[in-house]
């Protein structure tokens, strides 16, 4: 599975015509598997995450709210919580030849570099002028 194993290096990637890419094959990917494209906005990036890691990292915040001992305390996960939603863009099954739709954050001439960040992959377009 998607990121199963430490994901390091980098790779570029091109987008087809309709904003697709292919996930590297070191990833882990497999056909048919769900990956998430979010949006960093502390390091201001996009992200791929398997959805597993997703679904594991919301749990951990509402466990972390529904158990805060002050008021203070669940206010601000829960605000961390609604941050992580809405960092979100899409959640896709990856197709058979293992790529998955961009949409339109990047120029569709824009050639992709991924690159491994432990159990994610961080994507940017190669174009220094952006």
């Amino acid at each position: 599975m998607f990121g199963d194993n430490v994901l390091f290096g980098h790779k570029e990637v091109a987008q087809d015509q309709k904003n697709r890419i292919v996930i590297p094959i070191e990833t882990g990917r497999e056909p048919e598997e769900e990956l998430v494209l979010l949006y960093n906005h502390t390091l201001g990036v996009h992200e791929i995450y398997s959805k597993k890691t997703i679904e594991e990292k919301q749990e951990q915040l509402l466990y972390k709210a529904l158990n805060a001992k002050e008021k203070k305390e669940r206010i601000e996960i829960e605000k961390e919580l609604y941050e992580f939603w809405k960092s979100i863009l899409r959640i896709e099954k990856l197709n058979k030849q293992g790529r998955m739709h961009l949409g339109n954050i990047f120029d569709s001439q824009d050639k992709i570099l991924t690159i491994g960040a432990n159990d994610h992959l961080i994507i940017e377009s190669t174009n220094k002028e952006k």
